[in-house]
């Protein structure tokens, strides 16, 4: 954890920048609009522009992979518009910084290029309670700044705190180590894209369950200031929590993350009984740091190193799915009868797609084994030598075995090692673990 503390001040600057900007664009925008219109900013659009910030990294990313020096230009565009959005009346134009912001800010491009940055540098074991204390240290700053008046956080005095942290986030993003190579040709193998579907499909659910939930706690109308004040603190406690089991043992954290959303079903029971509301709302933000945390680790290991753009995907998918949710809602308020029957059909789907998940990776060596000569483009013959290899037969051994000359042999083992970039100890190891 000493050598992460770089990342861990990455992530709280970048989650206290957003987190500030949604509370104060919410008051501003409060100020002149309705709660209807503000909203539809807020969660819809902002949320989309989020959503669409991180898509751009990936495209990017994959076209010309150094998108160090674009982060930077955003970073500075993002300090004109918001030195704009606070010395101009409050209008539609404010509403459209709000937007971009999000798009190419720390919410966006930006979340996008931090999960990233760390999935290239940072060990999995470690990634977990970093993570954590990144994200919880920015919910416990975020509590302690909504303590500051309203006026104070609307007004362009909020520039003195806004500022100073895009110019960290410039200076740390310069400080950190380079992005993992990208390997142009690197494909996904059979049993990665079933991984990789059955995650989008369990991320999708648990984000519907999410934001089913939030909008059945806001049905009940508590103070509105617990979203950005008490709440922060629970938030910030059950990342802590989530990180630690992450990096300790991960199917007890998996399972607690699964276990985590069926909090949602308690709440139909105790919201209906009138049950100290606030506290149970509060709640609501503990648990749903168990999905915030395996969201983001999910990809990020799933990613590792190759295909690290795909870091920020799964907060990408929650934020279409709260932006799509908050759209139909104009349209089709939603009840609590109605959210009370898509959350108990959701958590149900959510248990069937994880324990489908689950045993994908209780595959034999067999598929492993031929996902591994597929990743790496191994030819026929070549895949015949390798399995001779894995069972330690010698090169001598396999020439009278495939009847071809041993220098044939050697030429081939040489090519393989060449195409996986690795030796028969690193194969065998993977193979074994039923892994790729």
């Amino acid at each position: 954890m000493k050598n992460n503390y770089k990342y861990i001040l990455l992530l709280a600057v970048g989650f206290l920048w957003c987190s500030l900007s949604y509370l104060s664009q919410e008051i501003v925008l409060l100020n002149v609009y309705d709660k209807i219109i503000t909203n539809n900013v807020i969660m819809i659009y902002d949320s989309f522009a989020m959503a669409l910030g991180i898509i751009l990294f990936m495209f990017l990313y994959k076209k010309i992979f150094d998108v160090k020096k674009i982060y930077i230009i955003f970073l500075i565009i993002s300090i004109c518009l918001n030195i704009v959005f606070y010395i101009i009346n409050p209008n539609y134009i404010s509403m459209i910084i709000s937007i971009v912001l999000c798009l190419i800010g720390s919410a966006g491009f930006g979340v996008a290029y931090h999960f990233s940055l760390i999935t290239s540098n940072v060990k999995k074991d470690n990634r977990g309670l970093m993570f954590a204390f990144g994200y919880g240290l920015g919910a416990f700053l975020t509590y302690l700044i909504s303590l500051i008046p309203n006026d104070f956080i609307s007004s362009a005095k909020l520039l003195l705190i806004l500022l100073p942290l895009i110019l960290i986030n410039i200076y740390l993003i310069n400080i950190n180590d380079k992005f993992s190579n990208i390997k142009k040709n690197d494909k996904l193998t059979i049993l990665e894209k079933k991984k990789l579907f059955s995650l989008i499909a369990l991320i999708l659910v648990m984000s519907l369950i999410s934001s089913f939930s939030s909008n059945m706690v806001a049905i009940f109308n508590y103070s509105k200031e617990t979203g950005f004040a008490y709440s922060r603190i629970y938030y910030a406690i059950g990342l802590l929590v989530a990180g630690y089991f992450a990096d300790k043992n991960n199917k007890v954290f998996e399972i607690a993350s699964i276990s985590s959303l069926l909090f949602p079903l308690i709440t139909i029971i105790l919201f209906k009984e009138q049950i100290n509301m606030l506290m149970i709302a509060n709640l609501n933000y503990f648990f749903i740091s168990f999905f915030v945390v395996y969201r983001t680790l999910s990809f990020m290991n799933l990613s590792d190193k190759n295909k690290i753009y795909l870091s920020a995907f799964g907060l990408c998918i929650c934020r279409v799915i709260e932006g799509t949710l908050s759209l139909l809602n104009n349209y089709f308020e939603f009840t609590y009868l109605f959210l009370t029957i898509c959350i108990i059909i959701l958590v149900a789907f959510m248990i069937g797609i994880y324990i489908y998940l689950y045993s994908l990776n209780f595959v034999n060596k067999e598929d492993v084994f031929q996902d591994f000569c597929v990743k790496y483009k191994l030819s026929i013959q070549e895949k015949k030598i390798l399995n001779l290899i894995l069972q330690d037969y010698s090169n001598q051994d396999i020439a009278s075995s495939l009847v071809v000359s041993i220098n044939t042999v050697r030429n081939h083992v040489a090519h393989i090692y060449k195409k996986c970039n690795m030796k028969k100890e690193k194969i065998k190891e993977i193979i074994n673990q039923k892994t790729i």
